[in-house]
């Protein structure tokens, strides 16, 4: 769909990601090309795949528009939980929350993986 289409879709993931993500010291970045990392602080793995099923939900009842191009769009997730006590931590539970998400991809997309569910454990 070229680069300004897939700009838009960005946009707007991130205008959605704000909209459903509103607690207190929750933040979003951009984490790769078309890749999005939400923390969650001081919630349970339960609580956060809840919010990813919000998500899912908002973003496929998204369609994104220009000109005569349009797309519905969707998500895959993946959800990790820990309390980071020592450092280094933090890269374990991105590279936990990324197995999770492309367990979703290998599922069909369009889907919420919590790290308890992943495949293997």
């Amino acid at each position: 769909y070229g680069h300004a289409f897939g700009d838009l879709c960005l946009v707007r993931a991130a205008q959605l990601i704000r909209k459903v993500v509103t607690m207190p010291g929750a933040f979003a970045a951009r984490y790769g090309g078309e890749e999005f990392v939400v923390v969650l602080p001081k919630t349970t793995e339960d609580r956060a795949a809840q919010v990813g099923e919000m998500l899912r939900k908002a973003f496929e009842q998204t369609t994104v528009t220009q000109g005569k191009q349009s797309k519905n769009m969707t998500i895959s997730i993946g959800v990790a939980c820990t309390i980071p006590s020592q450092p280094g931590l933090e890269e374990k539970l991105l590279s936990v929350a990324d197995a999770c998400l492309y367990q979703s991809k290998e599922n069909g997309r369009n889907q919420v993986t919590p790290s308890e569910k992943l495949a293997g454990q």
